[in-house]
């Protein structure tokens, strides 16, 4: 895909989805700023309202942190990596 594409792409989600875009904006600010969890609950929470809310109350949040600092561990090795060139079978446990 190229820039121009994505970037059609993009403006076009914008305006059919203008909430959810303004979201995504806010949950990056939210990561940036470290609150990660915060950042997925919020995401979570607005991308499908119907169906977090029937799993929120036995949500496990603890394990869910644990996760995401292991996800975090896992995917340490592609920060140095652009998507056209990661190998995955490089980075595999």
């Amino acid at each position: 895909m190229r820039q121009d594409e994505f970037e059609r792409t993009i403006d076009s989600f914008d305006g059919t989805e203008s909430m959810r875009g303004k979201v995504y904006c806010s949950v990056l600010g939210l990561i940036d700023a470290g609150f990660v969890v915060e950042a997925h609950l919020l995401l979570l929470s607005t991308w499908n309202f119907a169906r977090f809310r029937y799993v929120i109350p036995s949500f496990d949040l603890s394990a869910y942190e644990v996760l995401l600092q292991d996800l975090s561990g896992q995917l340490q090795p592609l920060l140095q990596a652009d998507f056209a060139s990661v190998n995955s079978t490089g980075i595999a446990r």
